[in-house]
């Protein structure tokens, strides 16, 4: 329910903000000359994306106090520096899609410091074990623009996001209390969320961009239930028509209950940081 507000408070908000600029006469572009992001078909990025962290997985977990912190069981690092990829086409003149991606990779040996249970096994205090969590987030997103202008442009769409998530643990158990066994335990599971999507643009003029966006969402979809949050401001400075740099910041929340076969548990993962980007816009 909170999400809910948070989320029509922002359409709210978009939405004001839009009419202000409504009565802008975008045919005036023998004034001043549009920032080429509002009128370019193609938008190409390439970066970098340093967010902080914070990873929870359980397997056969009855309730979310059950999900395993990986962050902190594991000693993973909390932040790392990873590949972000965007491509946007507007294909017709109120009309786009894009698609987006980012992914981790995080491996650790440890000791551990109190039991862990995962599915049917049990890995012991004390002893060495080691992980690796491997994630990849595809975005999708199909949107309509609602009204432009010479300045501004704000729309609404709907889109899914995709994670792609692969998990294993390792080490030895105590199967009786003198014989020990090396186990390892590993799942993978691609779960896809749809979600609704509204974006704000706003150019003072045709060097700087100011950028908003947010995604919200939460469904039962098969064998997969779960919520998203993704919301992102930046600002865009395109020195050269077809080449600028973008710096935004932002914060991705995905949970979802996975009631599958190979893989019946939680997870819980969020990130939030900076992402610094080259485009390339024609």
């Amino acid at each position: 329910m909170k999400y809910s507000i948070q989320f029509i408070l922002v359409v709210v908000f978009f939405f004001t903000g839009s009419q202000i600029f409504a009565q802008e006469n975008e045919t005036d572009t023998d004034v001043e000359e549009k920032h080429h992001l509002l009128t370019d078909k193609f938008l190409f990025e390439v970066g970098l994306y340093t967010p902080i962290k914070k990873l929870k997985i359980s397997a056969n977990g009855s309730s979310k106090n059950d999900l395993i912190d990986i962050n902190e069981k594991f000693d993973v690092n909390d932040s790392q520096t990873t590949l972000f990829l965007n491509f946007n086409w507007r294909f017709a003149r109120m009309w786009s899609v894009s698609v987006e991606y980012f992914g981790i990779k995080n491996a650790s040996s440890t000791k551990l410091d109190e039991d862990i249970n995962w599915e049917d096994i049990v890995y012991n205090v004390g002893i060495d074990v080691e992980v690796e969590l491997k994630m990849r987030m595809y975005r999708v997103f199909f949107g309509r623009t609602i009204t432009k202008g010479l300045k501004h442009e704000f729309g609404a769409g709907l889109g899914a996001h995709t994670l792609d998530i692969n998990f294993f643990i390792e080490g030895e158990v105590f199967i009786n209390a003198k014989e020990q066994k090396f186990e390892r335990r590993s799942v993978g599971v691609v779960a896809p969320l749809p979600n609704l999507g509204v974006w704000y643009f706003y150019a003072p003029n045709n060097t700087w961009m100011f950028t908003a966006r947010l995604d919200w969402f939460g469904i039962t979809i098969g064998d997969y239930s779960g919520s998203i949050l993704n919301v992102g401001p930046g600002v865009n400075y395109q020195f050269h028509k077809n080449i600028g740099v973008n710096l935004k910041y932002t914060y991705f929340k995905f949970s979802a209950r996975v009631d599958k076969s190979d893989w019946d548990g939680r997870f819980s993962m969020i990130f939030q940081g900076p992402i610094l980007t080259l485009n390339a816009n024609f």
